[in-house]
């Protein structure tokens, strides 16, 4: 059994009965926040909770959760080396974010809109 993508959800929402494309956007910004947190929490702050609790750099916090991101986005969309690249950035950047303000909200924040914009245009098309 193969996992399933953005694009398998894509095909089978039309198929959902009752589910326009009007009544969509409310479980785009469900899915949204779920995949923002899950992602958050398993990415970013496991990392920076380790790094603070063990006095390591938060560098190295940063970097594993740039690489590790990207690397499990290599499938995603846009997949290959761009989207790992992608990913990676932005894996940084949440890291650096969490780190910098002490806190999980910018984060969580960043990553829902960027999830809404992203889910949107897979299934609003």
């Amino acid at each position: 059994m193969r996992p399933t993508s953005a694009m398998d959800l894509k095909q089978s929402a039309p198929r959902i009965k009752g589910i326009g494309q009007r009544n969509i956007q409310p479980l785009i910004l469900v899915f949204a926040l779920m995949n923002a947190f899950s992602e958050e929490i398993i990415f970013r702050f496991s990392f920076v909770a380790v790094v603070s609790k063990y006095g390591f750099s938060p560098y190295v916090a940063q970097g594993l959760a740039a690489v590790v991101f990207g690397v499990v986005h290599y499938f995603g969309n846009p997949g290959g080396i761009l989207g790992v690249l992608m990913a990676a950035f932005i894996g940084w950047f949440l890291a650096k974010s969490m780190l910098e303000t002490k806190g999980f909200f910018w984060a969580l924040t960043i990553h829902f809109l960027q999830d809404v914009v992203i889910f949107s245009a897979l299934f609003m098309k």
